[in-house]
C-alpha cells in the first residue's frame, strides 16, 4: 500500500473527530519525511503511540490541581470521551489496513499513575490497578484486553507506573508492559520504543520511593505546565550545527493541506559538531539517547539490559528511538556526516496531560498529542479537545 494513502486515512480518521465534535482542530506539531533516517520506507506495519496519560481514580485525581480529565482545579475536560472514541476508529482503521498494513498500538508508558493512587488508599498494587482501570473501562477495552474489540496495544513501563520498586509488574493486568519494544521497518529492527525516564538524571539518581513521597506530599499544589512546541521560536539561539529546520506547527483542515506539508515540519537538527550544550537544547535526553543508541548497536550488554534487552544482540540497524514521559511533543534529528550509521531521530510523542501552546496563539491548549510512524514518514498531531460545555 502506498505510504501517502495510509498517512490519508490516518488524518481522515483525525479529521472525522472534529466532524464529531470531539475536537476542535487537528495540527500537525512536528514531521519528518526521511527514508534514510527512518530505517526505510516499508508500510507492512503501521506504528501508532501514545503518550502519557497518567491515569487514576476520581478520587486521587480530586486531590490534584491537574490530572487527565482536569486541566485546572476548576476546569474539566472531556479527554477520556476523546480518547474513547479515537480508540474505536482505530479499531476501525486497523481492520481497513488489515491486507495492506498491519496497525500496532504502542502505549508508551505512564497509562496509570500509581504514585498518586497510593496517596489515596495505600493498598497493594493490584488493587490500585484494577480500581483506577474500572472507573476508565472504555479504555481498559480498547487498549488492555487481548480479544477481537481491543487494539492489543504494546505496552511500555513508565516511572509512575513503579510502586515499591515493582510496580504494574505485580498486576495481573499490565503484567506484559516492558521497558523497551523493538520494532521493525521492512526486515531491519530500526526502531526502539521506551517510556524514556531512563535517560533523565533526576528520575536515575532518585529511589522511586522518595521521588512518589514528594508527588504525594507537596504534587496536590503544583499546577500543571504548559510546553511551547513551536521550536522555530528559538530559532535566535541556531547555530552552523544546531538548529530549526522546515516548517512551523499548523492547523490542518483538510486533506489537500497536509498533501502540501513539507517533509520537515518543526524539527531541531544537530551534527556531530554540535556543541554538548546545542545537543541538550535540541532535546535535553539527546546526549544519554545517543550514547544508549551506540551501546545498542555495537550490542553491548550493559546498553542491552537497561531495557530488559539482553537476548537480543547488537542493532547495527537501530535509526530511530521513540519516547514519551518529558510531556513536551517533539522531533529532534542528529545527523554523522562522517558515520551515517550513527545518524539517529529522537521522536518524543507528548503527553495527554498537562498544557501546550503555539505561537501567535494567547491560549493555551490541552496536550492530546499522537505519533505515527509508517514508510519512513513520522509525525506528531495535536489534537485540540472541545472546550466544555
Amino acid at each position: 500500500m502506498d505510504r501517502a494513502d495510509i498517512h490519508r486515512e490516518f488524518l481522515t480518521l483525525l479529521l472525522g473527530l472534529r466532524d464529531d465534535r470531539k475536537i476542535r482542530q487537528v495540527r500537525i506539531v512536528a514531521r519528518l519525511y526521511n527514508d534514510e533516517l527512518l530505517g526505510g520506507d516499508s508500510t507492512a506495519n503501521t506504528y501508532v503511540f501514545l503518550p502519557d496519560l497518567h491515569l487514576v481514580s476520581e478520587a486521587a485525581e480530586r486531590r490534584y490541581r491537574y490530572g487527565f480529565r482536569k486541566l485546572t482545579p476548576r476546569r474539566l475536560i472531556p479527554r477520556d470521551v476523546l480518547l474513547s472514541e479515537l480508540g474505536a476508529r482505530l479499531l476501525s482503521l486497523r481492520d481497513t489496513l488489515a491486507d495492506r498494513s498491519k496497525l500496532v498500538t504502542v502505549v508508551l508508558g505512564d497509562l496509570i499513575d500509581v504514585w498518586r493512587e497510593d496517596s489515596q488508599t495505600n493498598e497493594d498494587v493490584t488493587s490500585m490497578v484494577r480500581r483506577i482501570l474500572d472507573e476508565c473501562s472504555d479504555l481498559q477495552n480498547l487498549l488492555l484486553k487481548m480479544g477481537a474489540g481491543s487494539l492489543r496495544a504494546r505496552l511500555l513501563l513508565g516511572n509512575h507506573e513503579l510502586w515499591n520498586q515493582t510496580g504494574v509488574i505485580n498486576s495481573i493486568t499490565l503484567a506484559r508492559a516492558r521497558k523497551g519494544h523493538l520494532l521493525t521497518v521492512g526486515n531491519a529492527t530500526s526502531v526502539l520504543a521506551t517510556h524514556g525516564h531512563i535517560f533523565d538524571g533526576l528520575e536515575e539518581m532518585l529511589d522511586d520511593r522518595v521521588q512518589e513521597f514528594f508527588v504525594e506530599r507537596f504534587g496536590p499544589r503544583v499546577s500543571g505546565k504548559t510546553r511551547k512546541l513551536d521550536r522555530r521560536a528559538d530559532r535566535k539561539r541556531a547555530t552552523a550545527n544546531s538548529g530549526p529546520r522546515g516548517d512551523p506547527p499548523q492547523v490542518l483542515r483538510s486533506l489537500t493541506e497536509a498533501e502540501l506539508l513539507s517533509d520537515w515540519v518543526n524539527v531541531w537538527a544537530t551534527n556531530q559538531l554540535a556543541r554538548p550544550a546545542d545537543r541538550k537544547r535540541s532535546h535535553r535526553f539527546l546526549p544519554g539517547v545517543l550514547d544508549l543508541a551506540d551501546g545498542l548497536r555495537q550490542g553491548r550488554q550493559a546498553a542491552l539490559e537497561k531495557l530488559d534487552l539482553g537476548d537480543e544482540g547488537p542493532l547495527p540497524d537501530l535509526r530511530t528511538m521513540v519516547i514519551g514521559h518529558t510531556h513536551h511533543a517533539r522531533i529532534s534529528v542528529h545527523r554523522d556526516t562522517q558515520s551515517p550509521d550513527r545518524d539517529l531521530v529522537l521522536m518524543d510523542c507528548g503527553a495527554w496531560i498537562e498544557s501546550c501552546r503555539f505561537t501567535g496563539e494567547r491560549a493555551a491548549v490541552p496536550s492530546c498529542q499522537i505519533g505515527i510512524l509508517c514508510g519512513g514518514d513520522a509525525r506528531i498531531y495535536q489534537l485540540d479537545p472541545v472546550a466544555p460545555g
